[in-house]
């Protein structure tokens, strides 16, 4: 049986509510929305051609991509694939963005095979109120550890797939999937969480 975008209304978190579409979102797309302290959240679903949709095979291919396109402002989070429950293929990706009134906002593009086309289901995730505590925690545990210091941050900043990337902007150690338990309600946690439930679900 082919997806639908309402099969995913009652699976989704129950903060996440649906409000109304704008004439230039996708046709026959559905957007939801959540905002507490810690996070703004929206989510998009909607169909796509299968030409449009994301190699489901080729993570590597994926990743060379948003190397290449991403602004300064922008660091690569993640890139993964697998089998959703009812045994389609599944991509994504996450991308951070640096927002300019502070803070990040994290973009999870996830692509899911239909047959002749794809359930593509866009989110933005958005620090709300004190911004950068999961950054600053993390550095702190790490700088007990000796990983960082604050005369040595080079092992803060540093690509998870091209390690010797050189870019002024890349994600950082607080960014890994190790912490979200730690910080249950970051923007980045909140995505993961809603992947996870998407791809066991559908």
């Amino acid at each position: 049986m082919k997806l639908k975008v309402d099969n995913i209304k009652d699976i989704l978190p129950k903060d996440l509510l649906q409000v109304d579409s704008l004439p230039e979102d996708p046709a026959g797309s559905i957007t939801f929305m959540a905002q507490n302290e810690h996070a703004g959240i929206m989510l998009q679903v909607y169909m796509v051609g299968a030409e449009e949709a994301m190699d489901y095979d080729n993570v590597e291919h994926l990743i060379h991509c948003i190397h290449n396109t991403v602004r300064e402002d922008q660091a690569l989070v993640e890139v993964d694939n697998g089998l959703t429950a009812s045994r389609r293929k599944f991509i994504y990706s996450i991308v951070k963005t640096k927002l300019e009134e502070g803070g990040v906002q994290y973009t999870v593009l996830i692509h899911i095979d239909n047959d002749d086309e794809a359930l593509s289901i866009l989110i933005f995730l958005s620090e709300m109120g004190i911004t950068g505590q999961r950054d600053a925690a993390v550095f702190e545990w790490a700088t007990r550890q000796g990983i960082v210091s604050i005369n040595d941050r080079s092992k803060w900043m540093v690509d998870r797939y091209v390690p010797d990337l050189k870019r002024g902007y890349l994600m950082n150690l607080s960014e890994y999937e190790d912490f979200d338990e730690a910080f249950p309600e970051h923007p980045l946690s909140r995505g993961r969480k809603i992947i996870k439930i998407i791809t066991e679900s559908l």
